[in-house]
């Protein structure tokens, strides 16, 4: 719709919801009051706006109060809720502008229901409590809101496959390079070997020789790639839902299937060279 203030027009997204809205979305109130039972046709029209359209049109000053116009009819801003996410995950903070149903008829309608249990179940439900206020209405749509957001969150899905698939092939290559490494390192010391086997060194003692080599490798380039992944994560933040950018438990996992990964491709040269015979490796050039 259109707005106009101090006598300038300007485009903004709306919505128009009952005074239960906020507090079954969960949306805090954070200045002036929400809807009420009494704003009906009778009463004053009013608005609830959110915090971008405040701090856009009324910056370090009070928005409770002021007076709007949508399509030549003044509203009272009586409102204004916390900044949340209209359209997608990804979307910048807009100015956004929330008007009371009582008073903006509309003939299609979302209802709304909040559960702690499982929201398919009440499907039957809400069809049987709709169709006893009025059997004339058609028969609802009901679905969950994980249902409704999927196609919102479909591109953050395929990035999800697109990167696991391309992270599990990145460590697939890098578990291939440590082993080649290795074992050329490995092959390189087996005079070096050879001596220490000589001298009385263990199989245990070369393994642990072979593979701290590689995990010290390992070691290094797992803390530079922390350090560049906590500075990332930043950079993709409206690409995650349902987990923080600071996550630990991911950063944990994450650092842990590395770790086995190259344990095991230093195990594998680091047992070959442990069983070397001393006076076959003394003889090579």
């Amino acid at each position: 719709p259109k707005e106009s203030r101090d006598g300038k027009t300007f485009d903004v997204l709306d919505n128009v919801v009952d005074e239960g809205y906020f507090a079954i979305t969960h949306m805090p109130i954070v200045a002036g009051r929400g809807f009420q039972s009494s704003d009906n046709e009778q009463a004053a029209r009013v608005a609830v706006v959110n915090e971008s359209f405040a701090n856009q049109y009324w910056p370090k000053q009070d928005a409770i109060g002021r007076t709007i116009e949508l399509n030549d009819k003044p509203l009272t801003v009586v409102g204004v809720v916390h900044d949340s996410k209209y359209d997608k995950l990804d979307e910048v903070k807009v100015p956004f502008l929330f008007l009371p149903y009582a008073q903006n008829w509309r003939s299609e309608v979302n209802v709304l229901v909040r559960t702690t249990g499982d929201a398919e179940l009440l499907a039957a439900t809400i069809r049987r409590e709709l169709h006893a206020l009025d059997a004339n209405l058609p028969n609802p749509t009901v679905t969950t809101l994980q249902q409704a957001t999927a196609v919102v969150l479909l591109p953050q899905r395929v990035a999800v496959m697109v990167t696991g698939f391309l992270g599990m092939a990145g460590l697939a290559l890098a578990g291939i390079g440590l082993y080649g490494v290795i074992s050329f390192s490995a092959a390189q010391r087996t005079r070096e070997i050879g001596v220490r086997v000589a001298l009385g060194a263990g199989r245990r003692d070369v393994l642990k020789l072979v593979v701290g080599e590689g995990m010290s490798l390992v070691g290094v380039g797992m803390g530079i790639g922390l350090v560049l992944a906590l500075i990332a994560t930043r950079a993709l933040t409206s690409f995650l839902f349902g987990v923080s950018p600071m996550d630990v438990f991911t950063f944990v996992a994450v650092a842990g299937i590395l770790s086995l990964t190259a344990l095991l491709a230093s195990y594998l040269p680091a047992r070959r060279a442990a069983v070397v015979d001393p006076v076959v490796a003394l003889r090579q050039e």
